[in-house]
């Protein structure tokens, strides 16, 4: 983006994340420097980040007071980070909340296993609908570049995933707990973790290009995402690709309210229960609109040019927190200490990638059945768990097991048994 980029008060105030009146003030006290066209303020991004930088805490809480409400304790050593975390945190709840039958919901019960296969029986149609929808015949074997793909997915899973959490099932505080100790040891480096997050989730896109014979610029991160949204995202977004993971802003956005965004409301969401768990304990509805407003200062950080033709979404933050991490404040992920932080940001990246690895696992049994998805799957193996025994020794509780017991549950595996050599064998709860 270039730092050149000018900003009307109403972008600005969306580009920071605070109220219209708390910019103004600071233009009128002189404190922003801002130029007058007419009735209207005009205000440079390199005034904005200038400011930001020089008055961190201060950004923040105009933030924080935007919300009216009670606020969360933030450290001030991760104030720029936090509006990473926080993007997360309302995805993974407006994930949870929605698919997670209401009786669980207000106990506060969320397991991983049962949340995909609600998301599975609400959102994904079957497997010749998805076919279908994608203008594509089902064929009984993949290319060279598709078998490929896949691999690449699985691999990059394989290494985020690495080591395991105790309890990959739960996602709760008490998990959170549970599993603290694997995640201090997953996040010792953060930045890596974040990275083989991003790279599951960017070789995904990658992998539903190449499935649905769409064509991109393969040195390019943004082509993917970019070629998908314009030639497949609609139909996908109708069989497989469902909310929170359709969410976008762009263009054609109509601002942040939830309505526009939530298509099939469930009206016990409007209960205390389905409020955000962490304070200022949002509403569903506050929390999607919080989420929406990650988005839109993601879009507005963009070019005039870039924003007219593509909408910001979930991949588009991750790359963007990628970039952040490894390029510009390394400083700020040293400070994640505590097992609080970490906890969550590990326990949100698990639920994100094995969710987006599902989607694409999903469409290609759709397109080549699942025999040769089986097939591929177990050459994987062949390749990468049967020679180690550390991954061995831990193969029944790698994600691809889960979801493909799951999908067999389903009965998305048509006449295939899913039966993985690998011990232990995971307690799936089936629905």
């Amino acid at each position: 983006m270039s730092a050149h980029q000018i900003f009307t008060l109403r972008e600005a105030s969306a580009y920071w994340g605070v109220g219209i009146s708390s910019l103004r003030s600071l233009i009128v006290q002189g404190r922003l420097a801002a130029n007058k066209d007419g009735q209207a303020y005009q205000i440079a991004k390199r005034e904005l980040d200038a400011f930001e930088r020089a008055h961190t805490e201060e950004v923040f809480t105009a933030r924080l007071k935007l919300l009216n409400t009670e606020t969360p304790y933030i450290p001030s050593a991760l104030h720029h980070y936090h509006k990473f975390h926080d993007a997360l945190d309302r995805f993974t709840w407006l994930l949870k909340a929605y698919y997670t039958p209401r009786d669980l919901l207000s106990h506060g019960r969320f397991r991983l296993d049962v949340l995909l296969q609600h998301y599975i029986q609400e959102s994904v149609q079957p497997s010749s609908k998805i076919a279908s929808a994608l203008k594509l015949k089902q064929f009984s074997y993949m290319r060279k570049e598709q078998s490929e793909a896949l691999e690449h997915v699985w691999y990059n899973e394989l290494a985020f995933c690495y080591p395991p959490v105790e309890d990959p099932f739960l996602l709760t505080p008490a998990a959170v707990n549970t599993n603290s100790e694997a995640s201090y040891e997953r996040l010792q480096f953060p930045s890596w973790r974040i990275t083989k997050a991003y790279y599951t989730v960017y070789h995904s896109i990658r992998a539903l290009c190449d499935i649905c014979g769409v064509s991109y610029r393969r040195k390019e991160h943004i082509s993917p995402l970019k070629t998908l949204n314009a030639t497949k995202l609609a139909p996908l977004s109708r069989v497989v690709i469902a909310f929170p993971f359709s969410l976008g802003y762009g263009a054609k956005a109509k601002g942040t309210r939830y309505v526009s965004y939530l298509s099939k409301p469930k009206p016990h969401l409007a209960y205390k229960y389905a409020n955000h768990p962490r304070p200022p304990h949002e509403s569903f509805d506050r929390t999607l609109e919080g989420f929406i407003g990650h988005l839109r200062r993601g879009w507005l950080s963009w070019p005039p040019s870039k924003r007219l033709s593509q909408q910001y979404m979930l991949p588009d933050l991750l790359r963007d927190f990628r970039n952040w991490v490894n390029y510009v404040d390394i400083g700020n992920m040293l400070s994640l200490y505590g097992p609080g932080y970490r906890g969550y940001l590990d326990m949100n990246l698990r639920i994100v990638v094995f969710f987006y690895v599902a989607i694409v696992e999903l469409v290609a049994i759709a397109v080549f059945g699942p025999k040769e998805v089986i097939k591929h799957m177990k050459e994987f193996e062949q390749l990468f768990i049967h020679k180690s025994d550390a991954l061995w020794d831990i193969g029944g509780l790698l994600p691809t097991h889960i979801r493909f017991s799951l999908f067999e549950h389903l009965g998305r595996l048509d006449d295939e048994t899913w039966v993985p050599e690998a011990k232990p064998k995971p307690q799936i709860e089936f629905i």
